[in-house]
């Protein structure tokens, strides 16, 4: 899988600068954008459309102007929705978070903060080895099995 870009979607700044620090030890080091919050994140991906290929993102829940639920809901309306890979990345431990997050095919994953460097390390690298498939391709039976 070819991931064109990696953004980091947190209202913290301290968070966006070390998960930009962990991804930097990586080989995806050029292509780290990161964001405030929801509303500029959709900016930046709106801006680039159909030039996208694979995006990973490290998506917040709890952010001003728009949250993480509601940038979700607003990728529902993207024509590039299927090439977004969002892991969550929250404080919150409700099951119910957990749970609401599984209504959303972009969401691969969700992460509980403080995020430990090797648990973001494990997970770049395995996109690198393209061992995690995205949940899109998977359901739309274009993964091929081997």
């Amino acid at each position: 899988m070819k991931i064109s870009d990696i953004l980091v979607i947190d209202d913290d700044i301290l968070t966006n600068k070390i998960i930009q620090k962990i991804i930097f030890m990586t080989e995806f080091r050029n292509i780290v954008s990161t964001f405030k919050n929801g509303k500029e994140a959709l900016v930046h991906l709106d801006a680039k459309g159909k030039d996208l290929d694979q995006v990973l993102i490290f998506l917040d829940l709890n952010m001003p102007v728009l949250n993480g639920w509601e940038f979700l809901e607003e990728l529902k309306d993207r024509g590039y929705k299927n090439k977004m890979n969002v892991l969550i990345m929250s404080s919150s431990t409700a099951m119910s978070d957990k749970k609401k997050s599984e209504k959303y095919p972009q969401v691969m994953g969700y992460l509980e903060k403080p995020l430990a460097t090797d648990t973001l390390l494990d997970i770049i690298d395995l996109f690198k080895t393209n061992i995690i498939i995205p949940k899109m391709a998977m359901e739309s039976g274009s993964c091929v099995k081997n």
